[in-house]
């Protein structure tokens, strides 16, 4: 069971969420705010497990009101009216953004996207590109090479799951957790974006933005602010990261 917080001042809004969640047998609603300052206060109290959270609200917008939460924080899903939110959505590593007006469909799909987040507890027990030499070797015996492999093990439900760098589309962070997008399906791991983005070789790998590592040989368009991958999947790339995108692909320009 999901306990949820709505956020958001247009009351039609509040009325279409609190109709969704009681559709859904899995989420529990915890009630209305009205804007951010009162919705900090019912965050500490209630400790929701999901928040839906709009945008554009008085004295605290949403945006600002992510940054006032502490690291543990909730699930968050954000809904507005703005698509151009979109890219400082996600760089803030929020479980779904939604455009209103929102549709059940679209509405079941980010809940029970942050459901399976919330559920599916794995680790990463081993998950190394090299394998380092010891600085402190035994008496006698020769330090260990660095051994460069095309692959990772995960630990994902209770197993050690071998991953091919090549079959691994981009990484998804989702605050403890992270989602490895495969070919053909997705890990959930528990592991940092910041660890992660240590051991993928950057010669096959580029983060986009806080959230987002995606392989470069998967990438097909560059346009705008984002990058289009050959699935189909556009994600945004954050301003602080375009430079890198144009140095990894500088000698390929034509």
């Amino acid at each position: 069971m999901l306990r949820c917080l709505i956020i958001d001042d247009e009351p039609m809004a509040q009325e279409l969420i609190e109709k969704y969640i009681k559709k859904i047998p899995f989420l529990e609603s915890l009630g209305c705010c009205g804007d951010g300052l009162e919705g900090l206060f019912k965050v500490r109290k209630l400790k929701p497990d999901l928040i839906f959270l709009d945008i554009d609200m008085p004295e605290l917008n949403g945006l600002d009101f992510l940054k006032m939460l502490p690291q543990q924080r909730p699930s968050v899903i954000m809904i507005t009216a703005d698509p151009s939110y979109a890219l400082e959505g996600f760089e803030q590593q929020v479980s779904d953004y939604l455009l209103k007006p929102v549709s059940f469909e679209r509405f079941m799909r980010a809940v029970s996207k942050a459901d399976a987040e919330s559920n599916r507890k794995s680790e990463v027990q081993t998950i190394s590109r090299n394998i380092p030499a010891k600085k402190d070797g035994l008496a006698g015996q020769p330090h260990q090479k660095s051994i460069d492999l095309d692959f990772i093990f995960v630990r994902e439900d209770g197993k050690q799951i071998r991953l091919d760098l090549s079959d691994i589309l981009y990484v998804e962070g989702m605050k403890d957790y992270l989602k490895i997008h495969r070919l053909k399906q997705i890990s959930v791991v528990h592991v940092t974006m910041t660890r992660i983005e240590e051991v993928l070789p950057e010669t096959s790998f580029i983060r986009v933005n806080r959230s987002f590592i995606v392989n470069i040989s998967y990438i097909n368009m560059i346009e705008g602010h984002g990058v289009t991958l050959k699935n189909g999947t556009f994600i945004p790339v954050g301003v602080t990261y375009r430079d890198r995108i144009k140095m990894a692909f500088q000698k390929n320009w034509i």
